[in-house]
């Protein structure tokens, strides 16, 4: 992800693809993007939280988090979505990642990683 701060605008795209890219108003903790991750029902024991990990974690936090069941394929899957928000204070950075984790009460589970690039003009 590429995140490129103004003084009063947030632009967020891909590292793959710049060309769509969405803009917020900054404000000192921007939500600015929608993860989730499926399947959660495989999971052995009771979720008890969402955690990351990664250099730039101070600048960075997580909102909004909701478990859901949702019908795919005449399969219901358990679905976890949450936001994830930056600071305004963010440095800038190069290719910094932050790695998630699912917490159980019987198990920890890895459930991804983004890559991100923060530009301060």
């Amino acid at each position: 992800m590429l995140l490129n701060f103004t003084n009063s605008t947030l632009t967020v795209s891909s590292l793959d693809n710049q060309q769509f890219a969405s803009s917020f108003n900054i404000t000192q903790s921007t939500p600015f993007l929608k993860l989730f991750t499926e399947d959660v029902n495989t999971v052995e024991g009771k979720i008890v939280g969402i955690d990351f990990y990664g250099p730039a974690k101070v600048y960075f936090g997580i909102t909004n988090v909701s478990v859901e069941n949702v019908s795919r394929s005449q399969k219901v899957v358990g679905t976890l979505s949450f936001v994830l928000t930056v600071k305004k204070s963010v440095p800038a950075l190069t290719n910094s990642q932050l790695k998630f984790y699912l917490y159980t009460d019987k198990a920890v589970y890895y459930i991804g990683k983004i890559s991100l690039n923060v530009v301060k003009e």
